[in-house]
């Protein structure tokens, strides 16, 4: 029987003499009840170890997204290592997130130089994890978010924007897109994306045939898709859902709840179902009303909630506690039965993604109640509880760790919004980047000392310019920070190296390689103007006459922060 495999092939003990499939899961006498076979690893494995039986966390479904678009694309040992490691958690789904990350023959510049997977790739990953219980879904992209393929003139004439496919032209790529996912998957069940599609209908194709309401080709498109992954033997055919809200809302709102779809409804096909992402919101009343009106559409509904690795240097917990918590509340109690939990990796994959296990952890402990032993996350990924909540602390400082990394040393663009030019302000940032480091040299693991510790210099590289431009005119100890820096941020970029060499395909670490090692540069240029300065060579640093205003809004990618101009 495959589920008594699987337990003996993990070592998992116990004295069940009888399974039975079930829409529970749950132990009675020596009668194990499963749902899925990671359901089942995590109650045994859980109370053979701790004598704790978990009570069932109520979906069908727990599952996850893995970005494998952001330059990082898992090795494919890398991969069985993670579906192993999320099975014994008792995730029983994964969908492989892929813009243009897989082979399509007739078209060279899909995926290329970007790591992307073969067909004998993807089949090895499928049944990997099917042998675990596991079942893998594509989640490509049918319209937008194709930026990567666009970015080629011999794609051109499949763009609208340069983000967005051209409708007229792009369904034989489609076609290909979803033939090959169902020559690389088992199962049924595909999501064609088409989310965050801005401007759709407004460019190549406004040029060619006029306008049009965007609304009705939106649908009209989805109708084509749909008819293409019927046409592959796709049963189960789902899509992000912000589009529809956003064509309908005046302000072009996805969390719009006072909208109507009554005529739109019709013209969705049957077998399309919604997924309803939200990785912000921690209001419950907000969920609860954004879910019932996707189930008003009368079809299907997934909930897509996030463990926060984006825009992170490590796994975020308590903005995942404070978003997914109300995620999971508000599906039980609406009877939703799919939740996936997204793990994007926006602007260039530079998190640990180790640490997001941390953040699985965190959310299957919400399902039952809190009973999850912390001592069980070692036994998955052989480290302690303790170590993934003191790299996650560094999120906790009063400042975003990504937007301190990727600040210029001169421009401050990220300080300046933060602090200004008061220098007196970066004190208690420091202060908590020791207490956190502090934390973090207690574990054995020198990537996220190094990130503390860098992040910790350029606080200090700021402080010092500031307050001794502004007041000492003395920079005798910034010129040791810049040389203590410099050192560090080699360090942390061979780091990162070696993180990458051991999980992911070669391609895409030339961003972060540029991105660090480029600063080590900038501190030389910190050099030369405070030099000058000092030598009365110039009156003034430029960069510290600027008149600063505050923005509302800082983005947190690397072009907005690290440059001054965006040419």
């Amino acid at each position: 029987m495959k589920i008594e495999k699987v337990l003996e092939r993990f070592g998992i003990k116990h004295e069940v003499t009888s399974f039975i499939e079930s829409n529970v899961t749950r132990l009675d006498g020596n009668t194990l009840y499963y749902k899925s076979i990671p359901s089942a690893l995590l109650l045994l494995n859980h109370y053979n170890l701790y004598h704790v039986l978990l009570e069932d966390d109520r979906f069908d479904i727990k599952g996850t997204m893995i970005d494998l678009s952001r330059n990082a694309v898992f090795t494919v040992d890398y991969f069985k290592s993670v579906i192993e490691k999320q099975a014994l958690l008792g995730f029983n789904e994964i969908w492989l997130y892929m813009e243009d990350v897989y082979e399509l023959e007739k078209y060279p510049k899909f995926g290329y130089l970007r790591g992307k997977y073969t067909l004998e790739d993807l089949i090895t990953l499928d049944h990997f994890a099917s042998d675990l219980g596991v079942t893998l879904v594509p989640c490509i992209q049918t319209l937008g978010h194709m930026g990567q393929f666009l970015r080629w003139s011999s794609s051109g004439y499949l763009k609208d924007q340069s983000d967005v496919l051209l409708i007229t032209t792009a369904h034989d790529l489609i076609n290909d897109m979803i033939a090959f996912c169902k020559k690389a998957f088992k199962t049924d069940k595909i999501h064609v994306g088409m989310d965050e599609t801005f401007g759709f209908s407004l460019g190549n194709y406004y040029k060619k045939h006029g306008y049009k309401n965007p609304e009705d080709l939106f649908i009209e498109h989805l109708g084509v898709v749909n008819d293409i992954c019927q046409k592959h033997q796709y049963k189960d055919v789902y899509i992000w859902s912000d589009m529809f809200f956003r064509h309908r809302s005046e302000t072009n709102s996805y969390y719009d709840y006072t909208i109507t779809f009554d005529d739109m409804i019709k013209k969705i096909p049957k077998q399309v179902g919604l997924v309803y992402w939200d990785y912000y919101n921690t209001d419950l009343d907000v969920y609860k009303k954004m879910l019932a009106k996707h189930q008003q559409m009368g079809r299907k509904v997934i909930m897509a909630s996030g463990t926060w690795i984006w825009t992170k240097l490590a796994y975020d917990h308590k903005k995942t506690k404070m978003t997914a918590s109300k995620a999971i509340e508000a599906s039980k109690s609406l009877g939703i039965k799919e939740i996936i939990f997204t793990q994007w990796q926006d602007d260039g994959a530079y998190v640990d993604y180790d640490t997001s296990f941390l953040g699985l952890f965190d959310v299957t402990s919400l399902m039952v109640k809190d009973k999850l032993d912390k001592r069980y996350l070692k036994t998955v990924t052989n480290r302690n509880h303790q170590d993934y909540m003191y790299f996650s602390s560094i999120n906790d400082c009063g400042f975003y760790p990504i937007q301190l990394l990727w600040d210029d040393l001169l421009l401050g663009i990220y300080l300046n919004d933060l602090v200004g030019y008061d220098f007196n302000k970066i004190t208690p940032l420091i202060a908590c980047v020791n207490k956190q480091l502090r934390k973090i040299k207690q574990t054995d693991h020198k990537h996220h000392k190094l990130i503390a510790e860098v992040l910790r210099l350029k606080l200090e590289i700021r402080q010092l310019l500031l307050k001794g431009y502004f007041e000492s005119k003395d920079f005798s100890l910034l010129n040791r920070k810049l040389t203590q820096f410099k050192t560090k941020m080699k360090a942390l970029t061979m780091s990162f190296e070696d993180m990458w060499h051991d999980r992911y395909k070669p391609f895409g670490l030339e961003i972060i390689q540029t991105r660090l090692y480029a600063q080590i540069r900038r501190a030389d240029e910190v050099t030369y103007w405070v030099k000058a300065y000092t030598n009365h060579q110039v009156d003034h640093i430029p960069f510290l006459e600027e008149t600063i205003s505050k923005e509302g809004y800082l983005p947190v990618k690397h072009i907005d922060l690290a440059f001054s101009s965006k040419q």
